[in-house]
């Protein structure tokens, strides 16, 4: 399967790959990979003597349906107000910072002004040798 495939190329009334899964959820396989190792994955179908792999139809209307129930629980408010919190106070340090967009102009301009500015005189050295 191509890297720019669309949910329009799988057919989600058969059993799916994980990359077929994936495509059909709009999440990657490292994030698959993740929920399945957190325990959250949907159930696979492994066949014996064989790294066939499907998710069947049911499993995949099983997780989206406990993925929808979570959703509405108390801990998925918590989690969502937990990652708020850690946006706004990683924005507010990168404001903070001095490489941050909003002051370039001001570090551009007090750059030209010590350009424009007359330049300090070293003294000479003589060349007497």
């Amino acid at each position: 399967m191509s890297q720019s495939e669309n949910l329009n190329d799988v057919d989600v009334t058969r059993p799916l790959t994980r990359r077929e899964f994936c495509v059909a959820e709009n999440i990657s396989l490292s994030t698959y990979a993740k929920l399945r190792r957190l325990g959250h994955g949907p159930k696979e179908t492994h066949y014996p003597g064989m790294t066939l792999v499907r998710i069947s139809v049911e499993a995949r209307q099983k997780w989206q349906a406990e993925r929808e129930k979570w959703n509405s629980t108390k801990a998925a408010s918590l989690e969502q107000a937990r990652r708020d919190a850690f946006a706004s106070a990683a924005g507010r340090k990168a404001a903070e910072s001095a490489k941050h967009i909003s002051k370039r102009k001001k570090a551009a301009a007090k750059a030209a002004k010590a350009a424009t500015s007359k330049p300090t005189r070293l003294p000479r050295r003589s060349t007497k040798g």
